[in-house]
């Protein structure tokens, strides 16, 4: 019919529609890719159309036995490139700490956090009956993996720590866009995020923070966690504050709008420091106000909690110092990328790749080729002590260089790929539609360029970092393109 030659078409040129910035996805819904459902049923109905066998719409699947020519030595070149910021709020973790690593340099986490009141309509009576006993900020370590540093720390003996805790002077709410260099979206436009930085509410060197072990807090038994202290005259301006200020939600954080915890003073030296995965959705996060009521009879102790909510917002702030870093010289330079390619999460670094003359090998197809399968090998040159990144994403540049994900994502990451390979120290990632596609461009005239931003998957939410192979370098492997085809005649 004559609908199947622009089903053909579409399917593989357009399956991949531009939703949002592949760094969007990977670091919110608590790291689950999400596709709109409209887009899902685009795919499904696309799929029942049959393709043209004139241009070789047809690709095996990946569970079949993969055959045909194959070619392996295309022109690669790539480079490192600094990232602007990454969006930060919200996730299912956040990060808070600092470490001097040895390649990347200084790398910072600080973390703001919108407590709000546990109950509303609140009036804790007399101000001059109230005293405060204290005021104790309550962070705990998520499950399983708690911390990032070098591979000698110690769930339980973790590097000393300091922190400043400041009150925020920016209005933020849960549903403004928060970027990890203080950057703030909302439906009224955009503003930077700001903080009180010469009037600290609390301050706390922690010395032998402890990810593993819980912890007896009166007659209860709670999780690793980390407790601060904050200063007795904050306290007492939240407990005197007045009936009004806790009337309702808003009030409050007018009043209150949130709390930023910055690592300062720390001064490492090289490997040592951690940044720290905290868990904000555990009812264990909260700040506890104990205080004493003189109701002229004597004191009578009482507590009073501030927790994050469905309505409160939390968000990162990520620092990075690549002054020393051997890349600094050759950020987003293609001749820097010969010997080593870096890659680190938090907003710090991305590598872009392309393959320059990938049209001289689409050339040879005038009657069409259908490409059987396509990978990216990506050797790892990291022996460091620092865990690597578990899986990168890949994504594709549109016209105004806006980075969305490649059409072999939509077939999830089974086939997609993108996983550290332990056996052979690469990252591999199939992409196998995405080069059927320039194929598809290339015939019809339009922009066959093989262009891919690789980054740390949920780089938002994740502090790891490695170290590829340059594209040309004097040992060692090198990236590769390997692509498994069948000419059409």
């Amino acid at each position: 019919m004559h609908t199947q030659n622009f089903m053909t078409k579409y399917s593989m040129k357009n399956r991949f529609l531009p939703i949002k910035s592949i760094t969007t996805i990977m670091s919110q819904a608590k790291g689950v890719f999400v596709y709109p459902f409209s887009i899902l049923l685009i795919l499904v109905a696309l799929s029942s159309c049959k393709k043209d066998n004139k241009v070789g719409g047809e690709l095996q699947p990946d569970s079949d036995k993969v055959s045909g020519n194959v070619v392996d030595t295309f022109s690669i070149r790539a480079k490192t490139v600094k990232v602007d910021s990454v969006r930060s709020d919200e996730g299912f973790r956040s990060l808070l700490g600092e470490y001097y690593d040895p390649v990347f340099g200084p790398t910072k986490a600080s973390l703001f956090l919108q407590y709000r009141p546990s109950q509303v309509q609140v009036d804790f009576g007399d101000p001059n009956n109230l005293t405060l006993d204290s005021l104790v900020m309550s962070l705990p370590f998520t499950v399983g993996t708690s911390y990032y540093g070098r591979n000698s720390l110690r769930a339980n003996n973790l590097d000393r720590v300091s922190f400043k805790i400041y009150r925020a002077t920016t209005n933020v709410f849960a549903s403004d866009s928060v970027y990890s260099n203080g950057t703030i979206r909302s439906t009224s436009g955009v503003k930077q995020f700001t903080y009180d930085e010469n009037n600290p509410v609390g301050e706390a060197t922690i010395y032998t923070p402890n990810a593993q072990d819980t912890l007896e807090i009166g007659s209860n038994t709670e999780p690793p966690q980390l407790r601060i202290k904050l200063d007795s005259t904050f306290g007492q301006q939240l407990l005197t504050a007045g009936a009004g200020v806790y009337d309702n939600q808003l009030a409050f954080i007018q009043y209150l709008n949130g709390l930023v915890i910055v690592p300062e003073d720390n001064n490492y030296f090289l490997d040592a420091g951690q940044i720290m995965f905290i868990d904000p959705e555990s009812s264990f996060n909260r700040m506890t106000m104990h205080y004493r009521i003189d109701d002229g009879a004597g004191q009578n102790a009482e507590t009073y909690e501030f927790v994050l909510n469905d309505s409160s917002s939390y968000f990162n702030l990520y620092e990075h110092d690549y002054s020393m870093a051997p890349f600094q010289m050759n950020l987003d330079d293609y001749e820097g990328g010969r010997e080593k390619l870096y890659l680190q999460a938090m907003g710090g670094t991305r590598v872009t790749l392309e393959i320059p003359h990938i049209e001289n090998f689409f050339d040879d197809f005038e009657g069409g080729v259908i490409i059987n399968r396509a990978e990216l090998l990506l050797p790892v040159e990291q022996n460091d002590g620092y865990n690597r990144i578990a899986q990168l994403s890949i994504g594709q540049f549109d016209s105004s260089r806006t980075l969305f994900t490649i059409p072999d994502a939509v077939e999830g990451t089974s086939h997609l790929d993108g996983f550290y390979d332990t056996t052979n120290t690469r990252y591999r990632f199939n992409v196998t539609r995405y080069v059927q596609n320039l194929f598809l461009n290339y015939e019809s005239g339009e922009n066959a360029k093989f262009e891919v931003a690789l980054l740390a998957s949920g780089e938002g939410v994740n502090a790891t970092r490695s170290v590829l192979a340059g594209y040309d370098p004097t040992s060692g492997a090198k990236p590769k393109m390997k692509i498994i085809y069948t000419p059409v005649n």
